[in-house]
């Protein structure tokens, strides 16, 4: 956006990170691993900023208070400093949308964030995407589609526009879902979240086989991955194996799975998956 910030982001940031964090102590309580350590996965599009890095993998661990408390770094960071480049507002706008699930406010946040990002470099996709993610997972399939086709417009083999098409073809009940999804793995064969979105379609379809290979293909790219874990679990509780779905997801895996960022957007518009029943000594952990 062209006009100055009339306002900051975040509502009583100091209340919700304390004087010492806003003023950018550490966190002792935080674990402690070096930035060094982390290499990007070399199929998946990720951020260049370890303290991002380091929150979403907090949270893919199931340490949201950890991650929360990254990712409200990002908040201060903006609010401390000058305008910011285009992949740092992206950054900040996608640790506001994580924090929205405690303070909704910041999901107007992230998109102004996010619209800030594109005012800033036009000719950065991946902030077009992560909008129209966000434009989808607030149930808006209009905008959303219009972010992903503008980003086509520019590059027709963004596979992150074209599984986003997918998405909200899906969302719009279209039948655009499958080729498009099909379309960003021939652009990128290893890309985990078209892989995982063939999965759900496939379970949805019940082609236990399909999905089955689709996970284990996204699972060869991302062993870490909660959401793959997750419906691995799903596809032997669908075909009967409840022995199966045990080995599949150990309850620390399933509370992290049914809390992690992977888990917030996707089942909204994917409902098929509320059919699975979890045994019931993991019920308590949901």
């Amino acid at each position: 956006m062209t006009e100055p910030r009339t306002r900051r982001l975040g509502r009583g940031l100091e209340a919700l990170l304390g004087p010492a964090l806003v003023q950018g102590k550490s966190d002792a309580t935080a674990r402690q691993i070096p930035v060094g350590a982390i290499r990007p996965n070399p199929y998946q599009p990720r951020h260049d900023f370890p303290e991002a890095a380091l929150a979403e993998l907090a949270e893919r661990r199931g340490e949201r208070d950890v991650a929360r408390r990254r990712y409200r770094t990002f908040v201060a960071f903006y609010n401390a400093g000058p305008r910011r480049s285009s992949r740092e507002l992206a950054a900040v706008a996608r640790a506001a949308w994580h924090l929205g699930a405690e303070d909704p406010e910041l999901f107007k946040d992230a998109l102004r964030a996010y619209d800030e990002a594109i005012a800033a470099d036009s000719t950065n996709l991946d902030a077009r995407v992560a909008e129209g993610n966000l434009f989808l997972d607030k149930y808006n399939g209009t905008d959303a589609g219009a972010a992903f086709k503008a980003v086509l417009a520019i590059n027709p083999r963004h596979a992150g526009a074209l599984l986003g098409l997918a998405r909200t073809a899906y969302f719009d009940g279209g039948p655009e879902a499958l080729p498009r999804a099909k379309q960003a793995l021939e652009v990128n064969p290893h890309f985990v979240p078209a892989l995982l979105f063939l999965a759900r379609l496939d379970l949805e379809s019940e082609a236990y086989d399909r999905a089955r290979e689709d996970i284990r293909r996204a699972l060869a790219v991302d062993a870490s991955s909660l959401e793959a874990i997750a419906l691995l679990a799903a596809t032997r509780s669908l075909t009967g194996d409840s022995a199966g779905f045990g080995e599949a997801v150990p309850p620390v895996l399933w509370a992290a799975a049914s809390r992690g960022p992977e888990s917030r957007s996707v089942p909204r518009t994917m409902p098929m998956m509320r059919v699975v029943k979890v045994p019931s000594e993991n019920r308590h952990l949901g």
